[in-house]
Parts: structure tokens; C-alpha cells; sequence
């Protein structure tokens, strides 16, 4: 637990830079704006966040052998990615893949060019993403505790 709190503390710091550099370099293709600074912020946490579950998923649960553990991570992060194709194709996947996160919903906000921080769906979509944040920590939080 506690190498999940500095691992979201070094990822804060990594968000910091990833927003800054940019905006001092000057290579966004839209004038930054506070809406879209507080968006950045907000979609970096909670991908940072999910990204550090991920990874503790994976190394301190007994799923894969430590040989396995990154072609694991590849697997799941590409049926993350394309849980809502793979849905569209196979409507019973749907059943299955509920227990992956909710990215697709907030990637396909971003895509929108009418995207404000306190649009109704950017909110749910977020306060969606959240919750399953807090029940997968609580979860991988009983693992840890399971496997010591």
C-alpha cells in the first residue's frame, strides 16, 4: 500500500511535467485554457491511478508467473482499449469485460470538441471511473493482505 502512495506521488509529479512542458514549449494545436488544464489534470490522475492498480494487480497476485507478468499487462491494457469494439462484435463479451475499466467512455469524451469540465456526462463519466478506482483498491488492497 504504501508503494502505491509513492508511486501516485512520483505519477503526480510525471503529470505535472507531462501538462507544463507543453504549454511552456508551445505545441498544443488549441489555446490551453483553464477548462482544458483542469481536463488534463483530472484524465491524468485517474489514468495514473489506474495504470498503478494495474500494476499491482499483476505483480503481487498469483495470476501469472513473474515470467508472464508484462505479456499480462499488454493483454489487459489492449482489451482496455478495445473492451468497446470487442463488445460491438460480441454483444455477450459485454458480460464478460464489465470487470475492466471504464476508459472508453471518458477517451471518447475527450475526442468531442465540446468537452467542459462540468459537462454532465464528462462528470458521471469520471465520478464512474472513480468508484471503480476506490472498489478495485479496496479489492487489491484484501489480495495483498491475502497473499502475506
Amino acid at each position: 500500500m504504501i508503494k502505491m502512495i509513492y508511486q501516485f506521488l512520483f505519477s503526480f509529479i510525471l503529470i505535472c511535467l507531462t501538462l507544463l512542458y507543453p504549454i511552456i514549449v508551445g505545441v498544443f494545436d488549441k489555446h490551453v485554457t483553464v477548462n482544458l488544464l483542469f481536463i488534463g489534470i483530472v484524465i491524468h490522475i485517474i489514468l495514473s491511478a489506474l495504470g498503478i492498480l494495474l500494476g499491482a494487480f499483476v505483480t503481487n497476485t498469483s495470476i501469472a508467473n513473474k515470467k508472464y507478468t508484462w505479456l499480462l499487462t499488454i493483454f489487459i491494457i489492449i482489451i482496455i482499449l478495445t473492451k468497446e469494439m470487442i463488445i460491438d462484435k460480441v454483444p455477450v463479451a459485454q458480460w464478460l469485460l464489465w470487470v475492466f475499466p471504464p476508459i472508453n467512455n471518458i477517451m471518447n469524451l475527450l475526442n468531442s470538441d465540446t468537452l467542459y469540465m462540468l459537462n454532465v456526462n464528462f462528470i458521471l463519466s469520471c465520478s464512474y471511473t472513480v468508484i471503480y478506482i476506490v472498489i478495485a483498491f479496496i479489492i487489491i488492497n484484501y489480495l495483498f493482505k491475502k497473499s502475506s
